[in-house]
């Protein structure tokens, strides 16, 4: 049986996920997972990245249901994903796939390509601009997620990929 587990986007990134141009996110590490991380020292593992990766909330073959706010129920869900794949890196680590997954705007055509960047105006991400580099405009679109400041921490996070299974509720 498939876990459900719930996740929270921002109303930019659910538009992207409809749009089809969000495949991927990245979540902080929280004290929860570093706490477990540390427990998972004393179990017998081979491996580091072993006792790491099950301290993700993410499984691959979870079933995830998209929240738009904080406290919506389950029975409201409209958009449901699969988890594909589950890894962890370094937030600058992201490559310009990886950028373009995780839903930036891209506008031209193969010959001129720009995409978005982004800020955080009377508390809602918005689009503000453009850049000729889509790891850049995901810089600008995680401070603007996360706070400022984020990307230059290049802190560890979870990256998730998923394909959409429902945008019309529970599958």
């Amino acid at each position: 049986m498939q876990r459900e587990v719930p996740i929270l986007f921002s109303g930019p990134m659910v538009e992207a996920i409809l749009e089809g141009r969000k495949t991927q996110t990245r979540r902080q590490w929280s004290r929860l997972t570093l706490k477990a991380y540390i427990r998972s020292l004393t179990q017998v593992k081979t491996t580091r990245h072993e006792r790491v990766m099950e301290t993700c909330k993410y499984r691959v073959g979870d079933l995830i249901w998209v929240k738009d706010r904080l406290f919506m129920p389950k029975a409201q869900a409209k958009i449901w994903l699969e988890v594909m794949e589950v890894r962890y890196e370094h937030l600058k680590a992201i490559t310009e796939a990886d950028a373009l997954a995780e839903g930036i705007e891209r506008m031209g055509d193969d010959g001129e390509v720009v995409y978005g960047t982004y800020e955080r105006k009377r508390g809602k991400v918005q689009r503000t601009g453009w850049h000729s580099d889509p790891r850049h405009s995901f810089a600008t679109l995680i401070d603007a997620v996360c706070g400022t400041g984020t990307w230059m921490t290049n802190s560890t996070l979870w990256v998730i990929s998923f394909k959409v299974i429902s945008t019309t509720g529970r599958p």
